[in-house]
């Protein structure tokens, strides 16, 4: 039995030279070489497709709470009322929406905020969360395989 183990690892550019040594003096030699290990990226843009998958699910949930709370309002009021998304923001944290404004306004360019975002933030609350949601959905769609359909 191995009760300590000792491990060297040498890179070198085309070859891994791993050495370990146990307690009782005995040594182990690995060679690892470049043609073995391959690596070829996959595995990290399916992790990044899954999990702008989950957040554009958690952005559709959330665009269909604040699309429920908009109905129940509607109903209430009876009359149609969407919350912009400005106001929900407001509610939420004020703090953050001030701070915002002056970091975009004084470090990216004041016309970002002005026209762009403030429109932005007149939206209804739910149409945003869904239409991002919908566009993180389709940026980390699984590809689909090809098959050959024959008529």
């Amino acid at each position: 039995m191995i009760k300590k183990l000792t491990i060297l690892l040498e890179a070198c550019s085309p070859l891994v030279k791993l050495h370990m040594c146990s307690e009782q003096g005995q040594i182990w030699n690995f060679e690892i070489t470049q043609k073995n290990i391959k690596y070829d990226g996959t595995a990290m843009i399916s992790i990044v497709k899954f999990l702008l998958r989950m957040f554009g699910f958690g952005l559709l949930a959330i665009a269909i709470v604040v699309g429920i709370a908009d109905a129940s309002r509607s109903i209430a009021e009876s009359q149609i009322m969407f919350k912009p998304l400005g106001q929900l923001w407001f509610e939420m944290s004020p703090e953050t929406l001030n701070l915002s404004q002056a970091v975009i306004q004084r470090y990216v360019h004041p016309t970002v905020w002005d026209p762009m975002l403030q429109t932005f933030l007149t939206w209804p609350a739910w149409a945003v969360f869904a239409g991002i949601g919908v566009l993180f959905l389709l940026i980390g769609a699984r590809r689909q395989k090809r098959r050959f359909r024959y008529a």
